[in-house]
């Protein structure tokens, strides 16, 4: 089933799925962590927590790296956004 297809809840059940999976180990591992806190369409909103609020590198290869594994697991269309 397309994700786009998918309920709203069961968007957020996948996209979660794969953060605690595949993204959420590394960043707590240096004393950060992300908080999902939207899916628009295709756009899915995060917010960084811990040590990732305030890094230079979670606007430039952390993100890029958080959109890169979602477009992999979840929906090549996936656009991530962050929130401060």
């Amino acid at each position: 089933m397309k994700f786009s297809d998918l309920s709203k809840q069961e968007q957020q059940e996948r996209i979660e799925e794969v953060l605690e999976r595949e993204i959420r180990p590394f960043l707590m591992a240096d004393g950060g962590n992300l908080e999902l806190v939207d899916i628009r369409g295709k756009e899915v909103v995060i917010s960084y927590r811990g040590a990732c609020a305030h890094c230079p590198g979670a606007t430039g290869a952390t993100l890029s790296a958080i959109q890169s594994i979602l477009k992999e697991h979840v929906d090549e269309d996936i656009i991530v956004v962050p929130e401060f």
